[in-house]
Parts: C-alpha cells; sequence; structure tokens
C-alpha cells in the first residue's frame, strides 16, 4: 500500500508577519528565472535566502537589499 506524499507547506510563520518568496515569485522581481536563482546559490552569489529542509524562500527585504547593492548611478 502506497502512502501518498504530504505536500511541502510553504515557509512563513503567520506570527511572526514574515512572508517568503518562492524561487517562481522571488525571480520575476530579480528579472531571471527560478533555475537561474538555483544556479546562483549554488555559486553562492544573488540575494540571501533561507533553507528549511529542501524548501528555499527569500525575504522581500534581501531581494530589495540585493537589488539596491546592484544599484548603477549614471555621472552628471
Amino acid at each position: 500500500m502506497r502512502i501518498p506524499s504530504m505536500p511541502a507547506p510553504s515557509p512563513v510563520n503567520p506570527d511572526s508577519g514574515l512572508r517568503l518568496l518562492s524561487p517562481k515569485e522571488a525571480a520575476p522581481l530579480l528579472l531571471t528565472t527560478p533555475g537561474n536563482l538555483a544556479q546562483w546559490r549554488h555559486q553562492r552569489r544573488g540575494p540571501a535566502y533561507i533553507k528549511l529542509g529542501g524548501i528555499v524562500g527569500y525575504r522581500l527585504s534581501d531581494v530589495d537589499s540585493y537589488l539596491m547593492a546592484n544599484l548603477v548611478v549614471p555621472e552628471s
């Protein structure tokens, strides 16, 4: 008898007010794909992320910080 696997819970703690973005949700904000985010994690680059077991999540504040760290201001 095969026991069906349960879907992985979303990495959200409703008490903390913290919502983690999945790689699929974070990728468009970073103008990339979830696959590229996986490569970035392997290469230890890109925005900070949280990993709980096999689940990866991105805080919106870390995505924003990564974007601002790559801000280029042209000289006037």
